[in-house]
């Protein structure tokens, strides 16, 4: 085997041991397995063939060095789950357990009790993920990758500001509410007919009867969400997306060939795939809704839609202020409330700063994934009609684009107006 094919090959092994490897964190499992490892003969190996033309080691570089910089930052992640998995000094559930609380709970008082105190706890974590950032500031720890392949910092807060501008008209006709109630409405709690009592793979699958999505591939277990509304079947099927994209790639197509560690071809599957909850058809075929609750239920869908994509510009805006923002804490704390209170409606505790929402390097990724999977949609329901996820001749060209090297969208900002136009229509 070539030398730059079985880097290749091992980084594609290594990503599934990183998978396992935070998956057994949070658990508070033993990790059990040797973390991986980039050497630098390897790296140098690279260097040379990149250096020659080798578009094979152009592509497996950045997976080299998002590995070598997992590798270096891995005490970071395990400290940072253990934070949130611990509870604080006083109190008897973990951070993570209240926010579940007052995010999932159904009855009222247990979710405003546990709002009320999360920000208390919150406070610690937000001041470790502050002094952490402040920190590879002074020791000058630069990415060596860029924010999202192919698109400049600039351009992504850009869309991130769109996406917000774009979308206030709409904001402005939810219902309104304190902090925790606002971030709630993103989980789709309201649109709650038709769902089964249990997420399962069967029912992702069910999804797609008779379309021979999975025949033939590999599928291996997909980790199902907490289920707290529609949002949670929505995630589900994302995730769904993405093991079949993943899936999909031949065997003779490199991974990186196919997935840029940076890039938004998995959160654009993803975003496809979930996007198939705010369909009417899919909630009068799937969930057996009549037309006038089918046509409520894309209505109350849409509504959480809306919110769900504000806070996901909120979190492209927010992680770019904590890394590359005003390092001094009082100025964070003002761009943070500006900012959430542009988005929301009401300003978040700012005890929650980068803690909730949840901030992540793919942030921006994640963003650009699902304006770039509306032009994926728009191009499926063009050629298949609204219910093509049905449609077996839709699914074998969604497994043949998903078969293929990597692209790279080009218009953004099209994604956009599609998905305002839909959600527009949607709210009526």
């Amino acid at each position: 085997m070539d030398p730059i094919t079985s880097v290749d090959v091992a980084i594609a092994q290594q990503r599934q041991i990183w998978r396992r490897a935070r998956a057994n964190i949070r658990r508070s499992a033993p990790l059990g397995e040797r973390l991986p490892t980039i050497t630098e003969a390897q790296l140098e190996l690279l260097r040379e063939r990149s250096e020659a033309g080798d578009p094979i080691a152009e592509a497996v570089t950045p997976w080299a060095l998002a590995m070598q910089l997992q590798r270096r930052r891995w005490t970071e992640e395990e400290a940072r789950v253990r934070r949130w998995s611990t509870p604080q000094a006083g109190e008897l559930a973990s951070p993570r357990d209240l926010r579940r609380t007052w995010l999932g709970a159904r009855q009222s008082p247990r979710r405003v009790h546990a709002a009320t105190i999360f920000p208390q706890v919150a406070h610690e974590l937000s001041m470790a993920e502050i002094d952490l950032a402040n920190q590879r500031r002074d020791e000058g720890q630069s990415d060596p990758l860029p924010w999202v392949e192919g698109h400049t910092s600039n351009e992504i807060l850009s869309l991130a500001s769109q996406v917000l501008r774009d979308t206030d008209d709409m904001a402005r006709e939810l219902p309104e509410g304190p902090w925790h109630e606002r971030l709630r409405q993103a989980l789709g709690v309201e649109a709650s007919e038709g769902w089964p009592a249990r997420l399962s793979t069967s029912w992702l699958e069910s999804v797609f009867a008779g379309t021979r999505l999975v025949d033939g591939l590999r599928i291996g277990g997909i980790a199902l969400p907490a289920l707290w509304g529609a949002s949670s079947f929505a995630r589900a099927l994302g995730r769904f997306g993405i093991t079949v994209l993943e899936a999909c790639r031949p065997k003779h197509v490199p991974l990186a060939l196919h997935e840029h560690p940076r890039g938004t071809r998995r959160h654009a599957a993803h975003a496809l795939f979930a996007s198939l909850i705010d369909d009417r058809i899919f909630a009068k075929v799937v969930l057996g809704l009549g037309s006038s609750r089918a046509s409520e239920h894309q209505r109350l869908v849409a509504r959480s839609s809306v919110q769900h994509l504000r806070i996901e510009a909120t979190r492209t805006l927010l992680w770019h202020a904590l890394h590359h923002g005003p390092s001094n804490r009082n100025a964070l704390r003002d761009a943070f409330s500006a900012t959430s209170e542009r988005a929301l409606g009401t300003a978040l505790p700012t005890a929650l700063l980068a803690v909730t929402p949840t901030l992540d390097h793919a942030a921006g990724a994640r963003l650009l994934g699902t304006l770039e999977a509306a032009r994926w949609r728009e191009a499926l329901i063009s050629s298949f009609d609204e219910d093509w996820y049905r449609n077996p001749r839709a699914i074998a060209e969604y497994r043949d684009r998903c078969s293929r090297m990597r692209s790279q969208d080009d218009a953004p900002d099209a994604g956009l107006r599609l998905i305002v136009a839909r959600l527009s229509e949607s709210l009526g």
